[in-house]
């Protein structure tokens, strides 16, 4: 028997900046104040699902007359039965941590068939004695939960809980699969086909392997003979521990081109300067020179502080470099493309910065920012999205209630010059949940991963400045889709990634996605900042960091190399409902005991 508690948060009005970004606030409310659910079987305790995070948000009111529109949060939520099995949820509705007073006096519904897909919430106007009856928490204590405020309790079936847990449950490696191969005497197997292994989730999700086979058992097996013969393997899969690099990286792009890795970032050495690193595997990254291609002399002088997420890609056949230039400060950032006439690491053969344009020559963003774009190569078409958003004074740069909000923008350009749109831009996604609202109204950072006929962009939403609040969600689209029609994008209701979804990284976002060589798997390469409660975690991390890069150490103080963002590589693991994820940890990937699998090779007559 399962019970599902509905709850909040609790956890105090401003997020604990750990003495990190001094000059930033966030409400705790944007995100604590959804609907949370807990799991309880056989009247034991309650275990949070989805990592104790929010997994549905009320909707932001953009037609508030506020700039950047208004958060929505909720208090009191309740979870009823509906007529046809599905479920209710009832709550108050709040503009962040203050009384809604569009809704006042009426309750929040939203009708949901499983607690994972949800209804557009609506409104129903209540007597006030029902409306109190509604805002007095029920004498439900969960001292399980630190900071849960308790909405109701009801009971589900196993059914129901199974598909909650693999929605919202951690995912994990549950067992292995290798087949036995028979073959006839004299016909010996092609060594370099043997298969490889097959691993099952706890979401009913399956990978499939390579594995390395002892070529010294395999020469030693006569298949000349009927037998039962075993070959020793050793699983090959993406390991990768974090940090990736021993210093510090944001919005880390990792392409492979022509049987080559390349990295671009940004470095500071004396001034911004873009660089790159090239190795013929993923993991040789980790000891490659970085070339400074872009900024190397300092010749763009404080223009460089607007120098932000660079991104190779080819287009039409050449490289190019997406990134971002300015004229001072960062607030005139816009987006430009380098193009290179010659070998990637030569700085000579890079171009001086075209600012991309629209189809009239102006440039994308003239009255605010423009920057993080990125390249979808579609239907023989070539496609940008990127993030911009308006000031409502240009000539005031941080007052937070000037800034609209940072939306996701999608247009066609020509391949030839891919800096000049060719359609009009399209907006595509805005901040609209009280996860990507996060201390700062920001869609940003979009990349794409596509798997068969899917379509997924990944977006970095949520606090640019208090770094640790960063989270990842996605956009999709079916590959047969117009990109440039809104209606063909679906957006994450909920994140994809938090810094409660892996221990000790905070902040994960500004992302890319790439093939591993080795193992077939897409890649996730990201950033995130180390944080970690217990001491000793932190301690192993400035551990892991001085063995990979003992220069970081030099004259520096350990607490000033924390909180900063470091470069993470994880495989991207496939649900069983054809969704990524992100979070999946080597220990979760595969368990220690199916490291070094068994072959059976049967000989018959």
């Amino acid at each position: 028997m399962y019970r599902l508690l509905s709850y909040t948060i609790d956890n105090g009005v401003y997020y604990d900046k750990r003495g990190a970004y001094p000059d930033n606030t966030a409400l705790n409310c944007d995100v604590d104040h959804s609907l949370h659910l807990a799991l309880s079987k056989d009247n034991g305790p309650f275990v949070p699902l989805f990592n104790n995070t929010g997994v549905w948000f009320p909707e932001a009111d953009l037609d508030s007359g506020v700039i950047a529109g208004q958060t929505k949060t909720m208090l009191h939520p309740r979870l009823f039965r509906t007529e046809d099995n599905g479920f209710l949820l009832m709550a108050i509705r709040r503009d962040q941590n203050a009384p809604d007073e569009k809704t006042h006096g009426m309750v929040m519904q939203v009708f949901s068939p499983d607690l994972i897909h949800f209804e557009k919430e609506t409104f129903l106007g209540m007597p006030d004695v029902m409306l109190q009856a509604v805002c007095t928490d029920p004498a439900i204590s969960v001292p399980e939960i630190p900071h849960a405020v308790p909405g109701s309790i009801i009971d589900i079936t196993d059914a129901e809980a199974r598909r909650l847990l693999d929605a919202y449950g951690p995912l994990y490696n549950t067992g292995i699969r290798v087949p036995e191969l028979t073959v006839k005497a004299g016909e010996k197997p092609a060594y370099d086909a043997l298969p490889g292994l097959t691993a099952f989730y706890s979401d009913g999700s399956v990978h499939e392997k390579k594995v390395c086979w002892s070529k010294e058992d395999y020469d030693a097996a006569d298949f000349d003979r009927p037998g039962v013969y075993t070959l020793r393997g050793e699983v090959q899969r993406v390991r990768h521990s974090f940090p990736f690099l021993g210093e510090r990286v944001s919005d880390p792009c990792v392409v492979f081109i022509d049987g080559t890795y390349y990295l671009t970032r940004l470095v500071r050495r004396g001034s911004v300067m873009i660089v790159i690193s090239k190795s013929p595997s993923l993991d040789g990254l980790k000891d490659a020179e970085s070339v400074p291609i872009i900024g190397a002399n300092g010749e763009y002088g404080d223009r460089q502080g607007t120098f932000w997420a660079p991104e190779l890609h080819i287009v039409g056949g050449k490289p190019y470099i997406f990134t971002t230039n300015g004229t001072t400060s960062w607030n005139t950032t816009q987006s430009v493309v380098y193009a290179c006439s010659g070998a990637l690491t030569d700085p000579a053969a890079w171009s001086e910065p075209h600012y991309v344009v629209t189809k009239d020559g102006s440039r994308i963003r003239p009255d605010g920012v423009s920057l993080d774009m990125t390249v979808l190569s579609l239907h023989g078409n070539t496609y940008v999205l990127w993030s911009d958003r308006r000031w409502a004074d240009p000539g005031v740069m941080l007052e937070p209630d000037i800034q609209d909000t940072a939306d996701i923008r999608i247009a066609m350009v020509d391949p030839e010059h891919p800096w000049q749109l060719i359609s009009d831009p399209v907006v595509i996604c805005r901040p609209i949940y009280g996860f990507d609202r996060y201390e700062t109204k920001v869609d940003e950072g979009p990349f794409v991963l596509k798997h068969g006929d899917d379509i997924f962009v990944s977006i970095s939403g949520s606090s640019t400045g208090l770094a640790d609040l960063y989270c990842v969600f996605f956009l999709h689209m079916k590959e047969d889709a117009d990109p440039l029609d809104p209606a063909s994008w679906d957006r994450d209701i909920r994140p994809a990634l938090t810094k409660e979804s892996v221990p000790g990284e905070y902040g994960p976002g500004h992302n890319c996605f790439v093939k591993d060589t080795v193992t077939g798997d897409d890649i996730f390469v990201y950033h995130a900042v180390p944080h970690d409660p217990d001491p000793a975690m932190q301690r192993a991390f400035l551990d892991r960091l001085r063995k990979i890069n003992p220069d970081a150490f030099n004259g520096v103080a350990e607490e000033s190399l924390l909180p900063r963002r470091y470069m993470g590589v994880r495989r991207v693991h496939w649900k069983a409902d054809g969704t990524p994820y992100l979070a999946l940890t080597d220990e979760q990937d595969l368990q220690p005991v199916f490291e070094h699998p068994v072959l059976s090779i049967r000989v018959e007559e």
